[in-house]
């Protein structure tokens, strides 16, 4: 027999015996054991795309070639095509196109690098396209159409020629269980926990753990699972073929991610904040995919159940453009739902959200509008109460005391009189900010004391971090600013430790301003502050903040 004629010829040899593409051979998978054992000096090296669950072997997954995760990782790198994946797309392009600049379009080939996983076949395949499609259409088309990732050449051999023949490989290997299991695990974007598996596809770890065999389902460093975005793509057009599992599906997972942001709605406003906003950013992707699934089968008690999370996490992290634009969506949606007293309860409560994101994006008269709509349709003593602090925030931005100061005093009656101590704070920290402004220094700093009083019994960062910064404000104003830089410094602090990017701005422009006030030496410093916060405020667009910060470098620069 071939076996025992090849395992007498290497039983006294020494040396690496390499066995390619083993899985269409997996039942002479225990051949390789016998082998091992007649030939104790031969090591093998199995390239299959199912593990043999042999005794003796050793198990090493085969991931893509290396690319940034994010394009912040390739901004700090020396150079982009330090990255594998990214300098063979360099290495095909040139072939395809002599002229192609990588430096011209390195975000662009980052882009396709992501979306092929990284795979050199992938990268391969997109890069023969420069011939006829610009860099930017070819990501489009892989977006849209994994048909696109077929060769051009002729002499390419068959198997390595078209991306979705090398798929249907995969998928043929499959039995109809794992078939069913792989479709529904298609609806994740990015990656996702094994709790998350189990509800959405209605599987186990049982049951998926020949996935992670046949590499089609991967685990990441975290422990978190991941499928290749080719194949999910892939596997996404299966699923589409069965109108009910789609549909049972996208239920499941809207419902568990929605659900899961519902149940992080307190904690995004108690200690835990920071954890809390990086468990949400963790799912954000999933949660967005679950966010259009409700809106387009128009599932009111979902979208309720999300609203409040949402809004919470995007203007606690800053992404205030972001979030708006994700809450509009439900808004546009509400206008073609039947009217009853549940949607106007949520469009109230969405113009109200939507409203305060469009003043903190500076579109100051959209955003009153809205958030009186809003108003008007309120019925909840809550969102009045951050309808009325809105309104108050938006008049002491447009120099108006009297109506800051009242709409401010009403959200805290409002607040109080519903034991919302959440509310209240924020209408202190506003009360604070306005008195320190227009009236007194004193009376502005007593109420910032009792702001931060209460949002250190709450401990909620943001809260006491905006109690700090108007405490500060007034201290400074008063010209104690040594005090004034300490309470600002333990602001600053907060904001970095729970990636509020407008916090940390803002505390930074603070910095410079009260270095500014002491003069001298500290100038430089002063400077040094207002330019970082430049950078993040027109990277979050906060241009009102943008333009008063450039005034202030210009008063720093006169003296500097």
């Amino acid at each position: 027999m071939p076996e025992a004629q090849l395992a007498a010829y290497l039983s006294d040899k020494r040396c690496l015996l390499i066995l390619d593409n083993f899985e269409h051979l997996l039942d002479a998978a225990p051949g390789i054991s016998d082998l091992l054992i007649a030939a104790p000096g031969v090591d093998v090296l199995v390239t299959s795309r199912e593990a043999l669950r042999l005794q003796e072997e050793w198990f090493h997954p085969i991931a893509g070639l290396s690319f940034p995760d994010r394009f912040r990782e390739i901004e700090i790198a020396p150079e982009p095509a330090t990255y594998d994946a990214v300098h063979l797309f360099e290495m095909c392009s040139l072939r395809a196109q002599p002229t192609f600049s990588l430096s011209a379009h390195w975000q662009e080939v980052v882009h396709i690098c992501q979306l092929v996983d990284g795979m050199p076949l992938g990268i391969e395949l997109a890069a023969t396209w420069l011939s006829v499609l610009s860099i930017s259409a070819i990501a489009t088309e892989i977006e849209r159409n994994l048909d696109i990732l077929t060769a051009r050449h002729r002499n390419m051999p068959k198997r390595h020629s078209n991306m979705r023949a090398v798929l249907e490989q995969s998928w043929a290997m499959l039995a109809p269980r794992e078939q069913e299991i792989l479709a529904r695990l298609s609806l994740f974007r990015g990656s996702f926990d094994r709790r998350a598996a189990e509800v959405v596809a209605e599987t186990s770890l049982l049951e998926l753990t020949p996935l992670f065999e046949k590499a089609l389902l991967r685990v990441t460093p975290s422990g978190r699972y991941l499928l290749h975005e080719l194949l999910r793509q892939f596997t996404l057009e299966k699923l589409a073929q069965n109108r009910d599992a789609v549909a049972d599906t996208g239920r499941r997972h809207a419902r568990y991610y929605l659900d899961f942001l519902h149940e992080r709605e307190y904690t995004l406003y108690d200690k835990t904040q920071s954890a809390v906003l990086d468990e949400v950013k963790l799912e954000l992707d999933n949660i967005r995919a679950a966010w259009s699934y409700a809106l387009e089968v128009g599932d009111v008690d979902l979208l309720e159940k999300a609203a409040t999370g949402l809004h919470r996490f995007f203007t606690l992290r800053s992404r205030f453009r972001e979030g708006r634009e994700l809450l509009t969506t439900g808004l546009l949606r509400l206008d073609s739902t039947p009217p009853s007293d549940h949607v106007r309860r949520l469009r109230a409560q969405l113009q109200l959200q939507c409203g305060s994101l469009l003043v903190i994006t500076d579109a100051i008269e959209s955003g009153r509008q809205m958030v009186e709509q809003g108003l008007a349709n309120a019925t909840d003593t809550r969102w009045q109460a951050f309808g009325a602090y809105t309104l108050g925030w938006l008049a002491k931005a447009q120099g108006n005391r009297v109506a800051a100061i009242e709409q401010l005093q009403r959200s805290r009656q409002l607040s109080q009189s519903i034991d919302d101590l959440n509310g209240e704070t924020e209408a202190l920290i506003g009360l604070s900010d306005v008195i320190s402004t227009f009236v007194d220094y004193e009376e502005g700093a007593q109420l910032g004391r009792q702001a931060l009083a209460l949002a250190r019994r709450l401990g909620r960062p943001d809260l006491i971090a905006r109690a700090l910064d108007m405490l500060a404000w007034a201290t400074n104003c008063m010209g104690n600013y040594d005090e004034a830089e300490s309470y600002w410094q333990e602001s600053l602090e907060i904001c970095r430790a729970i990636e509020s990017l407008y916090g940390v701005a803002i505390n930074l422009g603070f910095l410079g301003w009260t270095a500014y006030c002491n003069g001298g030496g500290h100038l430089p410093a002063g400077l040094q502050y207002y330019q970082e916060a430049l950078t993040i405020l027109r990277q979050i667009g906060d241009r009102n903040n943008l333009a008063m910060t450039l005034g202030d470098i210009a008063l720093a620069s006169v003296d500097a």
